[in-house]
């Protein structure tokens, strides 16, 4: 078995990940890598550098170049001249190897730093590919952390203005030594470009490129890729002739996808179905047997009626009382994560509403799929790991099925904005149920789709939640949907990113050093900030919920933006400009500070026309003229701010209504 399966299988999942383990020990002499802004040092990379140790270098010449104004110089271990000029040496050079700095032990994604006499050493465990892609990286998380550590350097949002850089003269490092691993073995966000819908779509590549630098410089990477899918989208079309058991019984009788779903994408199993789970082995089999037997359901909830699954149900009166178990109303692909499928789970994430308390629980019978899959898989690769979801109409804890270790479970809490209490202490209480079963657990929320272009905050509830899922043992994290809302829902972002990586800052330290950006706007910028906090704080289940049923049942990750208006009234968003005009005459006299206030300025003006839009669109009579003036001062504003950062507008104007998309024809051109 090689190497990093082993490691993988083994140690990855069997116990907790290292948290960043760093250690200082003292040296005789003092190295330079700046004086007075001149350059006294360089940078050395192998002859053949992976990509990852070539950026890791242009990475520190960058910080330091912005921190003191000198270019440190970037050559290749054989170009160097005889001179004693001080050298960082970055990857596996053969002056790391010659100083006798190990580098075979190095577990993946970990690094470790030396400051001896021949220099300063920043090594790890690289890999071949582009930088920014899931991988190991381990000498350019060696480069942030002394950027981070050393030079104070923070990264508070996407791009140039969101890199918090100290100044500095003078570069100079008196003592370094540290080793260090990532906190978990998989933190990832996910991204959907949408450039097509930008209205320049180089503009939007540009943007996501900078959201990938950011999640690297924070830490996100996938050392190990545990997590699962719906990785059934293609069963119907392989083997709906073939095999109909393989699939849901419904309550018309029929084992067939839903109305709307004719390639069976959304097709439900029938999990306790023993040729399931041999078929779903010799898919893994032909895959060449990763470590990792991935088993999720698709992207629907569970609805399997036959006598062997439901047997496989653990008692819930809901069975009694839903329109689908009990009433056998079969929704459509559409209507499958509806309140009143008694389907979906209790979330808002599936469909816009917080309770549905007619949604009995199927954990039971998918910790049972898992469980049987996993045994027989183990009879030809004893190590396999199984992986699936808690999700859905089975995100609760199993009342009556034990696992084990080589269980993973994909925990998919219904965790909404706002972001309540109760929402919090059911996500807490069924993870610990999930993992009193025995099984692996990663955390995995929907909860970032929402918002849309307006200034939600969770960031507080998040980082205390997540805190917890590192204390009881999570072993990854993986948040769907970055939608890059920088510029309104920029202090969740940042609390979310550093809490990931960083368990050990408190809330109140993580969010100090959002702030401290702001520079003597910080006071004001968080006075500004606790507004929208204390929007959320004020809502509660039952108002959303008239806010969702009164837009049709909208509020859910697709179509957001259609409870915008009731969430911010002309009161909320007056309150929230006043602020923000005074967090603007805070700043003045700082250039930097300022800057980063209008960014916000330009993020609260761009939900404000974004508003304008969407009370002309729901006006009780359309008039067509003032939507289409509406969107035209909202599509103007995009371009004008397209480049700036503050939003993902591709991302935005795909979860837009449609007749705003029928305007498209008629907007105005640069």
């Amino acid at each position: 078995m090689q190497y990093h399966v082993y490691y993988f299988a083994r140690r990855a999942l069997r116990v907790s990940l290292l948290l960043l383990v760093a250690s200082v020990v003292g040296r005789s002499s003092a190295f330079d890598l700046v004086i007075d802004g001149e350059p006294v040092a360089v940078v050395v990379v192998p002859d053949y550098p992976f990509p990852s140790v070539e950026y890791a270098a242009e990475e520190l010449q960058h910080h330091v170049r912005q921190a003191s104004g000198a270019e440190l110089p970037i050559v290749r271990e054989g170009d160097l001249a005889g001179d004693v000029t001080p050298r960082v040496y970055l990857g596996s050079c053969e002056a790391t190897k010659a100083a006798g700095l190990d580098l075979e032990t190095l577990a993946p994604d970990s690094f470790r730093a030396r400051l001896t006499e021949a220099g300063l050493f920043i090594f790890g465990d690289d890999a071949d590919g582009d930088p920014l892609a899931d991988g190991v990286n381990g000498t350019l998380f060696g480069v942030y952390d002394f950027l981070e550590q050393h030079l104070g350097v923070r990264w508070v949002w996407p791009g140039a203005l969101g890199e918090v850089i100290p100044a500095r003269a003078t570069i100079r490092v008196e003592r370094w030594r540290r080793d260090g691993s990532p906190v978990l073995g998989l933190s990832t966000w996910r991204i959907i470009p949408r450039h097509e819908h930008w209205p320049d779509p180089a503009a939007g590549e540009a943007f996501t490129r900078d959201q990938a630098v950011w999640k690297k410089r924070m830490g996100f990477t996938i050392t190990y890729d545990f997590r699962p899918s719906h990785n059934f989208p293609d069963y119907w079309v392989r083997f709906g002739r073939s095999n109909p058991e393989f699939f849901s019984l419904l309550p018309d009788g029929k084992r067939a996808p839903l109305a709307g779903d004719p390639a069976g994408t959304y097709v439900t199993l029938c999990v306790s179905e023993p040729g399931l789970w041999e078929q779903a082995i010799r898919d893994w089999e032909t895959a060449g047997r990763p470590p990792v037997l991935k088993v999720g359901e698709n992207d629907t909830p569970g609805m399997c009626t036959c006598e062997r699954c439901r047997a496989w149900d653990a008692p819930d009166w809901r069975f009694y009382t839903s329109p689908y178990w009990a009433g056998g109303q079969v929704p459509s692909r559409f209507t499958r994560f509806a309140a009143e499928s008694g389907l979906a789970g209790d979330s808002a994430a599936w469909g816009g509403v917080f309770r549905l308390n007619n949604a009995p629980s199927l954990s039971d019978r998918y910790a049972r799929f898992y469980a049987r899959v996993q045994e027989h898989a183990r009879e030809l690769e004893p190590d396999v790991i199984v992986a699936g979801y808690g999700y859905a109409n089975y995100w609760r804890a199993p009342k009556e099925t034990r696992l084990h270790d080589q269980i993973l479970i994909s925990f998919v809490p219904p965790l909404w904005y706002p972001y309540t209490e109760r929402m919090s202490r059911d996500a807490r209480r069924e993870w610990d149920g999930w993992r009193a079963t025995g099984a692996r657990v990663m955390f995995r929320p929907n909860l970032t789709h929402a918002g849309h272009a307006f200034p939600i905050q969770y960031g507080r509830p998040l980082m205390r939640d997540i805190r917890y899922f590192h204390r009881t043992g999570a072993v990854g994290m993986h948040f769907d949907l970055l939608i890059g809302s920088w510029a309104t829902q920029g202090p969740t972002y940042y609390a979310l990113g550093r809490a990931v990586h960083r368990p050990d800052l408190t809330p109140e330290q993580i969010m100090g050093e959002y702030y401290a950006a702001f520079g003597p706007a910080s006071a004001a910028v968080q006075h500004y900030f606790d507004h929208w906090r204390s929007v959320g704080a004020a809502l509660d289940e039952d108002a959303m919920n008239l806010f969702h049923y009164e837009a049709g049942g909208a509020g859910g990750h697709r179509n957001w933006v259609l409870i915008a208006d009731r969430v911010f009234t002309p009161e909320v968003m007056a309150e929230g400009r006043r602020r923000l005009t005074a967090a603007g005459k805070a700043a003045h006299g700082d250039t930097k500070a300022l800057a980063r206030v209008v960014f916000l300025d330009q993020g609260l003006t761009h939900a404000e026309r974004v508003l304008e839009a969407l009370r002309a669109h729901k006006a009780d009579r359309v008039d067509e003229v003032r939507l289409a003036e509406a969107f035209r001062r909202l599509h103007d504003y995009r371009l004008e701010i397209q480049g700036n950062g503050v939003a993902d507008l591709g991302y935005l104007r795909r979860h837009e209504p449609a007749s705003w998309r029928e305007l498209d024809d008629e907007k105005p051109t640069e």
